[in-house]
């Protein structure tokens, strides 16, 4: 068995190595990398690097309100706490998008405690404000009672 793992290994390493040749052959290599004499088993953790450092600029250029959002929907936990100071701001907390997204973090504890007062409170004032999103999950709390009396109805 040990044989064939070794065989699988050198294949899989071989073929990896075929990739890399033709796709260094179809791609030029971008002109910092020709620069600084970097080889090609270096470009591939630099362009990582590249491609984060131009994903996350166009972010940060985002309304504050749409960057919470995003994190919040894209389950970026390293940044909601960041989310729910955007969306704590004075300037956004009247909005009902606003109060959905807080409501959320606090039924999810996204960040922080579960708390189902706050995100019923919050719940609220969104579908109050003409939030839609907001019905499901005040449906939900008055289900399960979290956050307000059980009502099953």
């Amino acid at each position: 068995m040990a044989a064939s793992a070794e065989a699988m290994a050198d294949v899989s390493i071989s073929k990896s190595r075929l990739l890399q040749e033709s796709l260094s052959n179809a791609v030029p290599m971008p002109r910092y990398h020709q620069n600084y004499g970097l080889d090609h088993d270096n470009i591939n953790v630099l362009s990582v690097g590249t491609i984060r450092e131009r994903m996350e600029s166009p972010l940060e250029k985002k309304d504050p309100l749409e960057r919470a959002r995003l994190f919040i929907l894209n389950k970026d936990s390293s940044r909601y706490k960041e989310a729910l100071e955007i969306l704590s701001d004075r300037e956004q907390v009247n909005t009902p998008v606003a109060q959905y997204f807080l409501g959320m973090i606090y039924y999810h504890g996204l960040g922080v405690a579960k708390d189902y007062e706050k995100a019923f409170k919050h719940m609220s004032a969104s579908y109050e404000g003409g939030d839609l999103n907001a019905l499901y999950y005040l449906g939900v709390m008055y289900l399960d009672g979290h956050g307000v009396k059980h009502t099953p109805n």
